[in-house]
């Protein structure tokens, strides 16, 4: 049985929830930074060396939306490495419908696994984000 794209992607968006779950407040050590950037690669690529049409993506829209977001969570507390996530950027970029304000991308992502630690932190890194594209567009 062959992994589908989507569910490929998935697993990082599962893997940058669970260390963004696990550290909590505190920043995500050196040994993660390969799996990270590996995570980011992947996702900025679009589930890359795999090729795979857009069109293939579009009904699964909302769940690489919280993928990104769970991603990000991860990327944006990683120890080392950059605070300033190409996922996030290209997600902000992809789905500004679903994107630009924080309610109607909350009800998105608690369609998914969705807690108090993860709406605090990601609302944070969505501000950023947010914010540093409103300086890039000026």
């Amino acid at each position: 049985m062959a992994v589908t794209p989507i569910e490929y992607m998935l697993c990082f968006g599962m893997i940058g929830c669970c260390l963004t779950l696990h550290f909590s407040d505190s920043r995500i050590p050196k040994e993660f930074n390969e799996t990270l950037q590996g995570l980011e690669e992947t996702l900025v690529a679009n589930g890359r060396p795999r090729t795979q049409p857009e069109s293939a993506l579009t009904p699964h829209r909302e769940c690489l939306i919280w993928i990104s977001m769970a991603a990000t969570g991860a990327l944006e507390m990683a120890h080392n490495l950059s605070t300033t996530s190409a996922v996030l950027a290209l997600t902000l970029q992809r789905y500004p419908d679903e994107t630009s304000n924080w309610d109607t991308l909350e009800k998105i992502l608690a369609k998914y696994l969705w807690n108090d630690v993860l709406a605090r932190q990601w609302k944070r890194f969505w501000r950023r984000g947010i914010h540093r594209q409103k300086r890039l567009r000026r």
